[in-house]
């Protein structure tokens, strides 16, 4: 723990100040991970299993989420990442490509993607193995390539500067 601490310090650090939200959004899946981690040591130590509790898990824990966002962790931490520091950095081109990249590795299941079976969380790497994460990242990409059409307004234009309240 204390060398992920030192890491996860020394990425704040070292990043730029407005970049901060996104080592912050890329820590995320790997959280993720361990807690799934520790949810099922957990199970296991309590004689049950994953695939026998989340049906029990009702809407207390969100166990479905923590197990997508896990499934991949570390593509999905870059990805995340990534999206947020081009999209802080207006580079919405390059957030959308980021973006479009993550769906497809969604797509392929290299992601997000895994079935529960008696032996715990099982990769499933198979074509539109999560569908619901590949919308959700082209659907992402489409809405940033749209922030490029967005015209920031000039500071010094009084045209279409905000207009100061009287």
């Amino acid at each position: 723990i204390w060398i992920g601490v030192v890491i996860a310090a020394q990425a704040f650090k070292e990043t730029p100040k407005a970049h901060a939200v996104a080592v912050a959004v890329g820590l995320l899946p790997a959280l993720a991970a361990w807690a799934q981690l520790l949810i099922e040591t957990s199970l296991r130590a309590a004689g049950s299993s994953l695939e026998a509790a989340i049906p029990k898990f009702g809407n207390d824990l969100f166990i479905h989420g923590v197990l997508a966002m896990s499934q991949g962790f570390l593509l999905t931490s870059m990805a995340l990442a990534a999206i947020v520091a081009f999209s802080i950095d207006r580079k919405f081109v390059a957030a959308a490509v980021t973006s479009f990249a993550a769906a497809a590795f969604s797509a392929t299941g290299l992601i997000h993607a895994y079935t529960v079976g008696p032996g715990g969380i099982e990769p499933r790497i198979t074509w539109m193995a999560s569908p619901e994460f590949v919308f959700a990242y082209a659907l992402t990409g489409i809405a940033l390539l749209g922030m490029c059409l967005v015209k920031e307004p000039a500071p010094d234009d009084p045209e279409t500067s905000p207009k100061e309240p009287a």
